[in-house]
């Protein structure tokens, strides 16, 4: 058992070294709390015992930070004398026991041994954990190997296929066991509800109920459910496919595993990624079909595959003029780049288009991209204006998903090299993915461009984010981190992603803690705001007896932990204290996606009838990519999800009403399937969907969405579709 002991008296601190080293414990000491957290940090603990009042940091402020790191490790505080203040902030923070000085080593030694036994029951309770995951997996396979369930054999590949994608997602072994069990259960049981042994539903271990009933509330990682599903529907692909096809009807299924799959290739598994963004692709003609097409085609250019990544990336163009003008704008530029990475002659052609299409719809963003692929592969653009509007419209998410092609394409662009106004754009991304850049920039065949753009612009900024101490230098081992002034960016539409002062937080800096994450996004919803601790233990535990401001403190030290990824940094604290609240930093730049929305929806409600209302629509159609925070159902989330869903909602009836007064039919499709895709029992929009179906000479697919919303409407609401549907449906059976 290893034990931190934190002690700035010198003759203590070795009395109690000595008399726990004869007890055969492995010791490690620090004299101050700042020394604590560094050791912390570079190794694990079972217990921490610490005096409380030091220079620097005190103990109490060094143990909170050490349960952020590892919540498990045990602790003893020891004091001469502890203020009242002191003694509920230890009970708050969870301090296993309190001994006073003075008292007797055999003292010591017992609250050593208590809570280190405690230590060994919780593993033990973990083993068991274990132990019970892995009788009911085997007791599964064997129901499943016997059973005469036409479905078995899917069944369990799901739980393989789980397996794979919570390992390449970079989930802890623990929980891909829990999620492969619990995946296997979950496509049980919507393949036979009835058929599932009553042992094995009434024994399920505590973690796999919990991603069965799939609350982040409950602390579960919110990808599990997609996670889940992907799982099952590539189960079926390879086992099932009659089965796979029924499920590229379902929305929230075929956005799942686009999730899965683009998180598969950030992870650099490039074979699973391509699996499943090949089945994606094979699910009709819809958008999340078009965009996996464009991924496939984007992991294959990767994969040094350069004739399969042209034909994908010409599939995904040919399939998105079917899916709406929104949906072709954004794949007719990415589409673009992509040939122009594979030195295809259409690519040129394509990115005129890509921008000249989301000129007219107002995606400033993409038009921005477009030129700086234009100027950058064909000098079609002024290269410096290109360069600095795309400094400026690219966010973080952005410069992350389109780093692969830009940050090669700039260095290894002569133009690019010669320009000032490159330093910028190339510091932001080199800041935004370090480890893909220091692997580029690292690369010998690289190095002497690098040079050449260190020797040009001796700002000594820019050569820290470069990796060079001066102009002429040696590059260092890592690339340093250019400071950018304190910022968080959020997304918590659809993919929940955090960046911190421009550069993305990684999943274990959360140290498995999902409620950390639910805390910063309900103190970003109102950054101006300082929250009292009783609004946020209702807010964050509603209802629950046993929540405590010890709860929420430890909570608070997990997320500041999170935020600083687990260094110290400059010292900047990115979520205070205020009064009797917490709150972000006043001087903390914070963006949030869901409050950028509402900023949309409201430009486009005050333009109504105006010439730019079409602009300000589509732009709040852009914004909205995905439900907010959709596995939470804490009812501040649940608020703001269904008000961001009927904002949306609004600005799409209006963009749709308006493209029908302007006889633009394929806008009409594209925003009558986003409504559908919130509202699936939404008549207008299967009226709206016929109309402009039968207007461009299309019956049958006239007829395939009313057979749809027929089923809906019975499935869902028990009821028929009005005679103005089943007008249209008896027009459109006449015209075929």
């Amino acid at each position: 058992m290893r034990i931190l002991l934190v002690e700035d008296d010198e003759t203590a601190l070795e009395v109690f070294r000595e008399a726990l080293t004869e007890y055969e414990y492995e010791v490690v000491t620090a004299r101050n709390g700042e020394d604590a957290l560094q050791k912390a940090r570079q190794q694990s603990f079972d217990l921490v015992v610490t005096d409380i009042r030091m220079p620097g940091t005190d103990g109490l402020q060094a143990l909170e930070e050490v349960k952020a790191l590892n919540p498990d490790t045990k602790s003893i505080v020891v004091t001469g004398y502890a203020s009242e203040a002191e003694t509920l902030k230890a009970m708050q923070i969870g301090v296993g026991e309190y001994l006073k000085k003075p008292f007797r080593l055999s003292e010591l030694l017992q609250a050593v041994k208590r809570q280190l036994e405690r230590t060994k029951v919780d593993e033990r309770e973990r083993a068991r954990e274990r132990a019970l995951r892995a009788t009911l997996m085997w007791a599964l396979k064997m129901f499943l190997g016997e059973s005469r369930l036409t479905r078995a054999s899917w069944v369990q590949e799901s739980g393989k296929w789980a397996i794979t994608l919570g390992r390449q997602l970079g989930l802890p072994e623990e929980e891909v066991e829990s999620l492969s069990l619990a995946t296997i259960l979950f496509a049980l049981n919507k393949t036979a509800p009835d058929a599932l042994p009553a042992f094995v539903s009434s024994s399920l271990p505590d973690s796999v109920k919990a991603l069965l009933e799939l609350g982040v509330e409950a602390n579960v990682n919110p990808e599990a459910r997609q996670v889940m599903e992907a799982a099952q529907r590539l189960a079926q692909s390879s086992v099932a496919p009659e089965q796979a096809r029924e499920a590229s009807d379902d929305y929230a299924s075929r956005r799942g595993m686009l999730h899965v799959a683009l998180s598969l290739e950030a992870a650099g598994d490039w074979e699973n990624a391509s699996v499943a963004l090949a089945e994606l692709s094979q699910s009709g003609v819809n958008r999340e079909a078009v965009l996996a097409s464009l991924g496939a085609g984007r992991v294959a250019w990767k994969s040094g595959k350069a004739e399969q990544a042209r034909d994908l990336a010409r599939q995904a163009y040919t399939l998105a003029r079917s899916v709406g003008p929104m949906a072709q704008a954004e794949v007719v530029v990415e589409a673009g780049i992509l040939l122009a990475l594979v030195k295809a002659e259409e690519a040129r052609g394509w990115l005129a288009e890509g921008k000249k299409i989301c000129d007219g719809l107002g995606m400033s963003t993409r038009v921005s991209l477009a030129a700086l692929a234009e100027s950058l592969f064909f000098e079609a653009v002024p290269l410096g204006a290109s360069l600095r509007e795309a400094h400026l419209a690219l966010t973080p998410r952005d410069l992350v998903e389109q780093g692969y092609w830009l940050l090669p394409a700039l260095v290894h662009s002569q133009a690019a090299r010669g320009a000032q106004e490159i330093y910028p754009l190339l510091t932001a991304l080199v800041s935004s993915s370090p480890g893909r850049a220091q692997r580029f920039l690292r690369d010998p065949k690289v190095q002497p461009l690098v040079k050449e753009l260190c020797q040009r612009n001796s700002d000594a900024e820019f050569l820290k984010a470069m990796g060079y101490q001066e102009s002429g230098s040696e590059p260092a081992a890592e690339l340093a981190t250019l400071p950018t002034g304190h910022s968080l960016r959020l997304f918590g539409l659809g993919k929940m992603e955090f960046f911190v002062d421009g550069r993305p937080l990684a999943e274990p800096a959360w140290k498995r803690n999902q409620k950390a994450k639910l805390l910063l996004f309900r103190l970003a919803l109102d950054p101006q705001r300082s929250y009292t601790d009783e609004v946020l233990i209702e807010e964050l535990w509603p209802g629950q007896e046993h929540a405590n401001k010890a709860n929420l403190n430890a909570l608070r030290a997990t997320l500041r932990s999170a935020l600083r990824g687990g260094e110290a940094g400059d010292g900047f604290e990115y979520i205070v204290r205020e009064g009797k609240g917490t709150r972000i930093h006043p001087e903390c730049k914070v963006v949030l996606d869901a409050r950028d929305l509402q900023d949309a929806v409201q430009r486009a409600r005050q333009s109504k009838g105006e010439p730019f209302e079409r602009l300000h629509l589509t732009k709040v159609v852009e914004l909205y990519t995905g439900p907010f925070l959709e596995a939470c159902y804490l009812e501040w989330a649940v608020s703001t999800r269904s008000g961001l869903e009927q904002s949306v909602l609004e600005s799409l009836n209006r963009l749709c009403q308006l493209a029908e007064e302007s006889q633009n039919h394929d806008q009409v499709l594209e925003c009558s399937t986003r409504i559908l895709q919130l509202d699936r029992c939404n008549q207008e929009a299967y009226r709206l969907g016929m109309q402009a179906y039968l207007a461009s000479g299309r019956p049958e697919q006239a007829v395939r969405l009313f057979e749809r919303g027929q089923r809906v409407l019975k499935t869902e609401l028990e009821m028929e579709p009005s005679i103005e549907l089943l007008s249209l449906y008896h027009r459109a059976k006449l015209s075929i």
